[in-house]
């Protein structure tokens, strides 16, 4: 009797189907299982907060004394009854009241940061080992990638990496220059003062080596050129000439040792625990030039001057996440201490425009590129610090998101409610009171729960000694600027603040675009 059967083309048709179905149904199938893995680290993470606040203000309860400190993971074990997933290690900053304030945990492989009260994963990867004090003993893969170029020695590396570069200084001491820790040690920085080439062995380093000039387009939303590609402009032609500084991860701290108190900052290229997340973001390489209808950053032309609030809108018209230079300024600063080594930023950068009758136009710098320095260093031309001119000297720039009322400074990380003369909601107040009287700067603040906020506290210095910029301080407190102008001699410089009246006529009064 004849049995039908399948044949081998219908066979083999079936097979297709079928694996067409799994080509197109496996990713999906691992997307959804790797978001339920995501939620369920994030509920996890919450879950163990909760419960250690709990603990904390039983303890407290209880008569415990409780210090108000920064506890590894470690530390809570004993305390700590959760019966669900908990972190493997990690570190919480713990409050006077108990409240977790931010921490960073891992938990089943996720790197989840914890801060305003919102858990969110940052890294997928915990398999490098954590040390005891936030850092990694992994050293990872290395390479190149410069944008700005090196010449001679140094070392390499790329995103990814592990290294950690780091910096300490004895608050107190009268010397501006720190030394160089971790995988610091041995790196050699200098910038370029005219036209001979110098060796910097950061240039070959991330997030260093990324920092790159783009031409930005505002109608678009995107980047059409960066620098060394054709097409890119710095004039201005071919869109707004910004600054792309990448992301990255930071430490500041203070620590007491051997009876003197130190301070530390570290810059890594991955998410380590105890460190905090520098999001990638965009800052004008010239300060704000034009009209209210047409501000740019562009090479050729002078600063714009005008009042905070004016330039806050005219950046915002621009289009979405625009504004002007804000908090992110602290990250700079963080990004040029580690390189150099050394708070004396005209010693090291050039003097800049500060010795002059007037504001230069921008572009005194383009022919360094990427490098930093200056052409001409004679106290009457441009500096740049990579991809940033004038960032002191020429003209005062504001630094938006920072009010000050009575001595004390309330900062706010929030672009779209940054307001004049607002102290509260989103404006917190720092756990110091900023300098009394103006001078040079000796000894700035620190404040654990906002570490990366550095304002003068003592100003009994001089243009040689501790941080050898000036601090200006008007008898009326309002708005803050920073890096002085064309007439500001020794006293400018990446640390020379102006805390002003916001009607204060003195100097040039400018800013710089920012782009989140």
């Amino acid at each position: 009797m004849k049995k039908d059967g399948f044949t081998l083309v219908e066979l083999l048709a079936v097979i297709v189907i079928l694996s067409l179905i799994a080509l197109v149904s496996t990713p999906l199938v691992l997307n959804i299982i790797d978001k339920a893995k995501r939620k369920a680290t994030i509920l996890s993470a919450e879950e163990y907060i909760d419960n250690v606040e709990e603990k904390m203000v039983y303890k407290m309860i209880n008569g415990s004394t409780l210090e108000k400190r920064e506890y590894e993971v470690s530390e809570l074990e004993n305390i700590v009854s959760l019966k669900g997933t908990k972190p493997t290690s990690g570190n919480l900053s713990i409050g006077e009241k108990g409240e977790v304030k931010k921490a960073t945990l891992c938990i089943s492989n996720f790197v989840v940061e914890y801060k305003n009260e919102e858990a969110k994963i940052v890294d997928n990867d915990c398999d490098k080992t954590i040390d005891e004090s936030g850092g990694t003993s992994s050293g990872g893969s290395t390479g190149s990638g410069s944008t700005g170029g090196s010449s001679g020695g140094g070392t390499s590396s790329s995103k990814g990496s592990g290294k950690i570069y780091g910096i300490k200084r004895a608050i107190d001491s009268e010397s501006s220059e720190w030394e160089r820790i971790e995988d610091s040690e041995e790196l050699v920085a200098k910038a370029q003062i005219g036209a001979e080439p110098v060796r910097n062995d950061f240039d070959n380093i991330y997030p260093w080596s990324e920092i790159i000039t783009v031409n930005y387009d505002t109608k678009e939303n995107k980047i059409v050129a960066k620098y060394g590609e054709d097409g890119f402009k710095f004039n201005g032609s071919n869109g707004q000439v910004m600054t792309v500084i990448p992301e990255f991860w930071w430490k500041r701290e203070q620590k007491e040792e051997d009876g003197d108190t130190y301070e530390y900052i570290y810059i890594t290229d991955k998410a380590t625990v105890g460190y905090e997340h520098s999001k990638e973001f965009m800052i004008g390489r010239y300060t704000i030039s034009g009209s209210s209808t047409a501000i740019s950053s562009k090479s050729g032309v002078k600063p714009l001057n005008t009042a905070i609030a004016n330039f806050r809108t005219y950046a915002k018209n621009l289009g979405e996440g625009f504004g002007i230079m804000d908090y992110h300024y602290f990250l700079i600063q963080l990004l040029y201490l580690v390189e150099y080594a050394d708070y004396d930023s005209q010693k090291i950068l050039g003097k800049g425009n500060v010795s002059n009758s007037s504001t230069v136009a921008s572009g005194g710098c383009d022919l360094l590129g990427m490098k930093s320095g200056s052409i001409t260093n004679d106290s009457k031309h441009s500096m740049i610090y990579r991809g940033i001119e004038d960032i002191y000297g020429n003209s005062w720039q504001f630094v938006d998101g920072v009010n000050i009322k009575d001595g004390q400074v309330y900062v706010c990380t929030k672009p779209n409610e940054y307001a004049l003369n607002k102290f509260d909601e989103c404006y917190n107040p720092l756990s110091y009171i900023s300098g009394s009287s103006s001078g040079y700067i000796s000894k700035i603040g620190y404040d654990s729960d906002n570490p990366l906020f550095a304002f003068p506290t003592e100003a009994n210095g001089s243009s040689s000694t501790y941080i050898p910029d000036y601090y200006y301080k008007d008898s009326k407190n309002i708005v803050i600027s920073v890096g002085g102008d064309f007439d500001g001699i020794a006293g400018p410089g990446l640390w020379y603040w102006g805390f002003l009246n916001s009607s204060n006529t003195y100097g040039p009064l400018g800013a710089r675009l920012l782009k989140y």
